[in-house]
């Protein structure tokens, strides 16, 4: 019921804020080098686990460019009557905006 809610409610947010002041404690413990937060999550938990959450942050960020980009083009498919619709014009739409990451990148 109503209790159940709010203690979830606690313990997320209770999660959050331990995790938003660990990590500017690590943050502030100097300057960051290139590599954003791999380099602070190396730094702080060591090589070992660095290296094992700097592969999980690896394929976290592919896994969500690709649902951006599934995200974008339904977003375009639906908005502009004009496009041809389709899965495979969908498929050229994801690859268009892949490549262009890409090139921006």
């Amino acid at each position: 019921g109503l209790e159940g809610a709010l203690g979830m409610l606690f313990l997320g947010y209770f999660t959050v804020t331990v995790t938003v002041l660990s990590l500017s404690a690590i943050s502030t413990n100097g300057a960051i080098k290139g590599g954003g937060a791999y380099f602070m999550i190396s730094r702080a938990l060591g090589p070992e686990f660095g290296g094992s959450v700097g592969i999980i942050f690896y394929v976290a960020n592919v896994f969500a460019s690709a649902m951006n980009v599934i995200g974008l083009v339904e977003a375009l498919s639906s908005n502009f009557d004009q496009l041809p619709n389709g899965s495979q014009w969908h498929y050229l739409y994801g690859t268009i905006t892949i490549l262009l990451c890409l090139v921006v990148c």
